[in-house]
């Protein structure tokens, strides 16, 4: 499958869940909007990074990921295990949806993540 070749999954859509599934399933770490259903389980620096819907703020969280890869890869460990040992309470996505990888133009226009 081709996720295994991705470094992470940017989600900017408001609604794909199941794209953040199939990410911690593969083992990569995630990037999601504050809006919408992943902000509900994605956790701040455990589990992903959580953004503004903005392009510079997606941006930002791209080079967080490039220039701190084994933070993301514990990141992406950590949600692998959360995965295994849900805990309850902890709200998880209810709907399927289909693999989105969305790929933001403000990074490369600001040049290398520094």
């Amino acid at each position: 499958m081709w996720h295994h070749r991705c470094h992470f999954y940017l989600n900017a859509n408001f609604v794909e869940e199941m794209v953040i599934l199939e990410a911690w399933s593969a083992g990569k770490p995630v990037i999601v909007t504050h809006n919408g259903g992943p902000a509900e389980f994605v956790w701040h620096n455990v589990t992903g990074l959580k953004t503004h819907a903005d392009d510079g703020a997606l941006a930002w969280g791209i080079c967080e990921l490039l220039r701190n890869r084994e933070h993301g890869q514990w990141m992406a460990v950590t949600a692998v295990r959360r995965l295994k040992r849900p805990s309850p309470g902890i709200p998880w996505p209810r709907n399927g949806g289909s693999l989105s990888l969305h790929v933001v133009g403000e990074a490369g226009k600001r040049g290398p993540c520094r």
